[in-house]
């Protein structure tokens, strides 16, 4: 009976062990291949990270060239800032010598007044405060001997801010014009006293 047994449940061991080697190599194969799949994406996810370190290698050295191209545009900044103010003040000493010789005529400042006043009519009220563009509006208007050095001092300060802050070209017109009226109004003292 055992043989009997053994002899009928030989063949289904064998089919079951048959199946079961089968089944083991075909998971070894599939496992083998999820291996190679997991080393390929791994060699993939290496490169990547490689290449996000070099990104940020030269994401960091962009920076520095950046921190630098600022640091320039601020000397620069400050060179043209410089040459502005140089600039109008040069003009304003020579204009003041102008006038110290007695060389300025009401005729020429009101030239350049009415020039500024035509420069101003067409003018809003950005970057000059609503206030400031006013002020300039009354000085370039009036009758030149009703204007006072300090008007006219103030008038070349906001041309002056106009043109050295805010880079804007009718400000240097504006100091300019009143630098000169400032020149004429000098120069008429000086007559005076003469």
């Amino acid at each position: 009976m055992e043989v009997a047994l053994l002899n009928s449940l030989l063949p289904s061991l064998i089919t079951m062990v048959t199946s079961l080697v089968a089944l083991a190599y075909w998971l070894g194969r599939k496992f083998e291949g999820i291996e190679n799949s997991i080393s390929e994406l791994n060699n993939v996810v290496i490169k990547v990270s490689n290449s996000l370190v070099n990104l940020n290698s030269e994401i960091n050295k962009l920076k520095i060239e950046i921190i630098s191209l600022n640091s320039s545009l601020q000397k620069l900044n400050r060179h043209v800032r410089s040459l502005s103010i140089a600039s109008l003040e040069a003009h304003r000493m020579m204009i003041d010598y102008l006038s110290l010789k007695r060389l300025l005529s009401k005729e020429e400042a009101e030239y350049l007044g009415g020039r500024v006043k035509g420069i101003l009519d067409l003018y809003r009220a950005n970057p000059l405060r609503e206030e400031e563009l006013k002020f300039l509006r009354e000085i370039f208007s009036s009758d030149l001997d009703k204007v006072t050095i300090g008007d006219v001092e103030r008038a070349y300060e906001i041309g002056k801010k106009l043109f050295v802050e805010e880079g804007d070209e009718r400000g240097y017109l504006i100091a300019l014009a009143a630098a000169y009226i400032r020149g004429y109004l000098i120069s008429r003292k000086v007559k005076r006293v003469r």
